[in-house]
């Protein structure tokens, strides 16, 4: 899993645009990791997504869209 290969451009743009994720070093760990803003700090922290988190991310972006057509 610490190549993409497998992965469209689509995808990899997206892994890019959510804040840079790429694979981690640890294929057992099946999480991607990637930056993300706190407010709290007020600058970016590292942030890890499993796929489970991946699939909530998803499901809530098309929650969005279907909302954004009504």
């Amino acid at each position: 899993m610490t190549q993409f290969n497998d992965l469209s451009p689509n995808a990899l743009d997206v892994l890019k645009d959510l804040g840079n994720y790429g694979s981690t070093v640890n294929k057992q760990d099946r999480e991607v990791k990637g930056w993300k803003y706190d407010s709290k700090l007020d600058c970016a922290v590292k942030s890890y997504y499993t796929s489970d988190d991946l699939r909530e991310i998803s499901r809530a972006c098309l929650e969005i869209a279907d909302w954004l057509d009504t």
